[in-house]
């Protein structure tokens, strides 16, 4: 009986040393585990983040010309648009510019100088207003960062939202893909024309001075994009968001106003817009301008 007592106080006893040898090995090696993760993870934080790639939806400029719908055109004359594309390479800062954009031709008659105006007028927009902002300069910060062979990228497509012998209306959605960023970015611009005065026609020849049409399209849009979005700018002082009501394209249903990616929807949305119709504004277009004329049709 005394032998088998000795056996379980030793057994207990082995036992007990076991369990805190094994607790002075895991304190132990905490430390060193410790150490070892840090050090992974400033391996992990020295590594670049993967570039991102850019998602161009852009359409396939067509080989042939696309003659303009009896439904969304008033012209005659055999005038129609092809689709003609834009292509920059920077090598100082290893950037790419793709814009596609439409250009004017005309069946009957091919120095017709109203067509040739707006070409003219459309390609200058597209350099001062889209490509000029990118110029082929050294970037400083990119080239000593993990990011200096990155292509950064702007792809652009449009659509030409109206088209008569008197307004011709085109939208261009703009998609950036900077160094450093974790995708692309959209943007949009809007070029309207004054076909019978070959002329870019703005905002203060479409509203009457001092109309307050601004916040007629804010009282109109505000409400329609909280409902869509819930994103509201009503923090901001009027000035400030009358900045989104820049981007106005033409309609035969009224104005499309277009806003920047992420300014009231979340940036998964992309650009977005809302069709003002014609008799929410109609009391604030100029009467003097061709917009005023199709409003009253």
């Amino acid at each position: 009986m005394k032998y088998k007592i000795d056996s379980t106080r030793l057994a207990l006893l082995a036992t007990l040393l076991a369990s805190l040898l094994l607790v002075a090995l895991m304190r132990a090696y905490a430390p060193m585990r410790a150490n070892d993760n840090a050090a992974t993870a400033n391996i992990t934080a020295a590594q670049p983040t993967s570039p991102p790639k850019i998602s161009n939806n852009n359409q396939a400029a067509d080989a042939t010309p696309t003659p303009l719908s009896a439904e969304d055109t008033r012209f005659g004359g055999g005038l129609w648009f092809k689709s003609e594309k834009l292509e920059i390479r920077h090598t100082k800062r290893k950037f790419t510019i793709k814009v596609e954009y439409p250009q004017l031709v005309s069946d009957t008659n091919a120095n017709d100088a109203r067509v040739q105006s707006f070409n003219r007028a459309l390609q200058l927009f597209i350099k001062n207003k889209i490509t000029r902002e990118y110029p082929d300069v050294r970037d400083a910060k990119k080239e000593k960062s993990e990011w200096a062979d990155f292509e950064e990228q702007l792809n652009g497509n449009y659509e030409v939202s109206y088209a008569s012998d008197e307004i011709i209306s085109v939208v261009f959605s703009v998609f950036i893909a900077p160094w450093g960023a974790a995708g692309a970015s959209g943007f949009p611009y809007v070029f309207n024309y004054d076909f019978q005065k070959s002329r870019q026609l703005y905002s203060r020849n479409i509203f009457k001075p001092r109309s307050g049409y601004v916040r007629a399209l804010m009282s109109y849009c505000e409400p329609i994009l909280q409902d869509r979005y819930g994103g509201s700018l009503s923090y901001l002082a009027v000035a400030q968001r009358a900045k989104e009501y820049e981007q106005l394209g033409i309609t035969k249903e009224g104005v499309n106003v277009v806003f920047d990616e992420g300014s009231y929807a979340p940036t998964s949305a992309g650009i977005h817009s809302v069709l003002v119709p014609f008799e929410v504004i109609k009391d604030k277009l100029n009467p003097r301008s061709p917009v005023a004329r199709l409003a009253s049709m």
